[in-house]
């Protein structure tokens, strides 16, 4: 495959394609990891969809012998002031902790990604860390 590389006029981005070097370890790596996910994946979706299947009706633990899917707990639970407003303080939680969180992230990426400094401090700062980790194991 051909190289090819383009300079912006600031030289801010860079574009370079080039062949994977190495394709069999990215290959070697999703085997090893694909067992690892699979398991978990199953498991959390299993667990998922019986919860989901459980608070519906379908596998009561308190089985009246009626395998019949209802959502009377869900309009019982929506008449109560209280859940109603727990959900909401919910969803008003996640969604400011979600957009603070994605908002600092960017900041700080565009602060390492576009500062020379922060990134010399960055690096000296990590190098600094695994220099005190040799000398602690020797």
């Amino acid at each position: 495959m051909a190289k090819l590389s383009f300079m912006a006029p600031n030289s801010l981005f860079k574009l370079k394609l080039k062949a994977p070097k190495n394709k069999v370890s990215d290959r070697r790596v999703i085997w090893l990891v694909l067992p690892t996910f699979v398991v978990l994946t199953t498991l959390f979706v299993g667990g998922f969809v019986f919860g989901i299947l459980q608070s519906l009706g379908y596998f009561s633990v308190i089985a009246d012998g009626d395998d019949k899917i209802s959502l009377d707990a869900y309009f019982a639970a929506f008449q109560n002031e209280t859940v109603r407003a727990g959900i909401i303080l919910t969803f008003r939680v996640a969604i400011l902790s979600t957009v603070l969180s994605t908002f600092f992230a960017l900041a700080i990426s565009l602060m390492i990604s576009r500062t020379k400094r922060f990134q010399s401090t960055l690096i000296a700062k990590v190098k600094d860390k695994k220099s005190h980790k040799v000398e602690s194991i020797q």
